[in-house]
């Protein structure tokens, strides 16, 4: 026994906390940075269902090209407006929804 407690582990488990690293920010409450905003992700949903569908109707020949290619060109304005929301707007949606208080 005395042999095994002095043994170093090497797996690379401390004994710590399960679920991998976390860093104080994740405790206080912040948001991943990983992680997609809500408005930005539900725009690039809309816009794969809406070339999906474009895509299958242009393969049955239900819509013709030019109509194929304008769907295809507002798509991709949604996702330069979803890349934009994402990556540039530093403005907090939550502070814009927000009521103001009254004293």
């Amino acid at each position: 026994m005395s042999g095994r407690k002095n043994r170093k582990n090497k797996s690379g488990k401390t004994g710590g906390p399960r679920g991998g690293k976390r860093n104080d920010a994740s405790l206080v409450g912040a948001s991943d940075p990983r992680k997609l905003k809500p408005l930005p992700r539900n725009i690039l949903l809309l816009d794969l269902v809406v070339l999906s569908i474009c895509q299958i109707l242009l393969s049955t020949g239900t819509i013709t090209d030019e109509i194929a290619t304008g769907v295809t060109f507002i798509a991709f304005i949604g996702i330069l407006v979803a890349l934009y929301i994402q990556f540039l707007d530093k403005s907090d949606a939550s502070k814009t929804l927000k009521s103001p208080k009254n004293h």
